[in-house]
């Protein structure tokens, strides 16, 4: 029977992309045929060599990657020498700790924002507005952007949800992305959107039937690749120089803060955001300071029911921390 629990198909097919770039790159730096097999261990030893310029996130990714990668070098080898040569580098690569990899990396990633508060989500939406008939991308980032900031869903995700109307209220029903990787607790999670507030209908309505129509006559992942990189530039176009701009995945980020600003309880915030536990959102998403008091979601029960409490509040103060579960 298939394991419901193992990686998904899109994410090992990313680990294997990487690995074989990382491998590829071996290969260019030191001038090797491309046409023999790499040394497991010089990929391995190139890798380690980059970890105190990326930062800690870069070198868990890059390092399961080429894990994933040798792993299935070595599955699918049939000369024994070749096997051990690859387990080998595997076993190297395993034992090796993320300490001396930067806190913070210089890449492309280190530069996004986490969060984009209120104010410069509005100077975006109003320069989309205006360069509506300029962009070809800029009504796509206009409605992505506004939903996204109302719900805190992942990017990817918007492609597969869809919005249930009932007789007095919206419910948002959203496939998890990270279903599959033990990183969120069921394969859908639920939003109810506030009735009173139907701004948040309005924006999810209009983003999924943007969707629907196909823009530019692409597949959602195309569209969605498309309209990142017009992010980009949209960016630096209104903030000119900073040491960071927001990327489309920062208005997830804010929606964390929001959601932590107006009191919401960390399970339900969770829940909200399609994690399997109470943990993430609060170390690894926007701060509470960033956030702004008022959100017009909320979750259902059955999903905060499901979340792994891996928090406690501390004897003495309301701050959280930690516990071994």
């Amino acid at each position: 029977m298939m394991n419901i629990l193992s990686r998904s198909t899109e994410t090992e097919n990313a680990y294997a992309k990487r690995g074989r770039e990382i491998c590829v790159r071996v290969t260019n730096l030191y001038g090797l045929n491309p046409q023999e097999p790499l040394p497991p261990e010089l990929a391995v030893r190139y890798l380690i060599d980059q970890k105190p310029s990326v930062s800690k996130s870069t070198w868990r990714q890059n390092k399961a990657a080429l894990k994933f990668y040798l792993g299935e070098l070595a599955r699918g080898a049939r000369d024994d020498f070749r096997v051990g040569e690859l387990q080998g580098a595997l076993e190297i690569l395993s034992n090796e700790p993320q300490t001396g990899a930067m806190r913070r990396g210089t890449r492309t990633s280190a530069i996004k924002q986490k969060g984009c508060g209120r104010r410069d989500f509005l100077k975006i939406i109003h320069f989309l507005r205006a360069n509506t008939d300029r962009y070809r991308w800029a009504k796509s980032l206009g409605v992505l952007l506004g939903a996204t900031y109302l719900t805190g869903l992942r990017p990817c995700e918007w492609g597969r949800a869809y919005l249930e109307e009932r007789e007095d209220e919206f419910v948002l029903v959203v496939r998890n992305a990270k279903f599959g990787e033990h990183r969120a607790g069921q394969m859908f999670r639920r939003l109810h959107l506030s009735p009173d507030e139907p701004i948040v209908a309005n924006a999810v309505r209009a983003l999924l039937s943007h969707i629907q129509e196909r823009p530019g006559g692409l597949v959602f992942n195309e569209w969605l690749r498309r309209v990142s990189l017009f992010m980009t530039r949209v960016g630096r176009s209104i903030f000119g120089r900073r040491k960071r701009y927001p990327s489309i995945y920062s208005f997830r980020h804010q929606f964390a803060a929001d959601a932590k600003a107006s009191g919401v309880p960390l399970d339900e915030i969770a829940a909200l955001m399609g994690h399997a536990t109470d943990a993430t959102a609060t170390f690894h998403y926007a701060r509470r300071t960033q956030g702004t008091a008022g959100i017009h979601v909320r979750a259902s029960s059955a999903d905060v029911a499901l979340i792994r409490r891996k928090l406690k509040a501390h004897p003495s103060s309301r701050r959280a921390r930690a516990v071994r579960t």
